[in-house]
């Protein structure tokens, strides 16, 4: 069967290495699937303002994370983005609840 892209064959287009196969399957158990399941059992048993400042500053933290780990770059625009999404979230997290 031939892919229709680029005339490769489907056997060259997917690992035929084991190694691979049970390194993706770690990963989407262990990385994705528990890694799940262990931030919704935290989120039953915390309080909402953590939750939001959780998941609210998520994206901000793999951003610095890459950064920081994996050598990304940032640009200021980006940057300045990151900070926005923390200083909501944080706003959000610590506002207090006032009668209308």
């Amino acid at each position: 069967m031939i892919f229709l892209s680029n005339g490769h064959s489907i056997e060259q287009l997917f690992p035929t290495n084991i190694a691979f196969w049970l390194a993706a399957f770690y990963l989407a158990l262990f990385c994705t699937v528990f890694a799940l399941f262990a931030q919704n059992f935290g989120v039953k048993h915390t309080t909402p303002s953590r939750v939001a400042l959780l998941t609210g500053s998520e994206p901000a933290f793999g951003a610095l994370f890459a950064f920081v780990w994996l050598g990304e770059s940032l640009n200021t625009i980006q940057m300045i983005g990151g900070g926005c999404i923390l200083l909501a979230t944080l706003m959000a997290s610590t506002q207090k609840n006032t009668p209308l």
